[in-house]
């Protein structure tokens, strides 16, 4: 059962995701209009590395029932948080060594999308979001 308290933050973590999603796609657009394929591949790459931590990190801090303790749910966020730290650290990794990316563009768009969220808590969240 969800309650009020919980589907307010849920529905604003969601939304995030798809305003990464979608930022990354126009980014990427930008950059193959005018960087090239190299650069737009790079911006791909890396936007779906932050969505895929961030749903990660959604998810778990999400699952479960609704009402929890305090200290539980905390819990759960440094788990999660810490979780999608080393899943973007891996990701990281394996996207530069193994795939090739362009590393100024991929590092760059990964930045841009990380901040991206920030002033919407600075903001108020639900309030800044829509979702009231």
């Amino acid at each position: 059962m969800q309650t009020t308290l919980t589907r307010g933050p849920k529905k604003v973590a969601y939304r995030l995701i798809i305003l990464q999603t979608m930022v990354t796609l126009l980014l990427a657009l930008t950059i193959l209009l005018t960087l090239g394929q190299t650069s737009a591949w790079a911006v791909l790459v890396s936007g779906a590395g932050v969505v895929l931590a961030n749903s990660v990190f959604a998810v778990f801090l999400f699952r479960g029932r609704e009402i929890q303790q305090a200290t539980r749910i905390i819990a759960r966020f440094y788990l999660g948080e810490a979780l999608k730290l080393i899943l973007s650290a891996v990701f990281i990794a394996w996207a530069i060594t193994q795939l090739g990316v362009a590393a100024i563009p991929f590092l760059l768009t990964y930045v841009v999308l990380q901040m991206l969220i920030w002033p919407i808590g600075i903001m108020g969240g639900n309030r800044s979001f829509g979702t009231n």
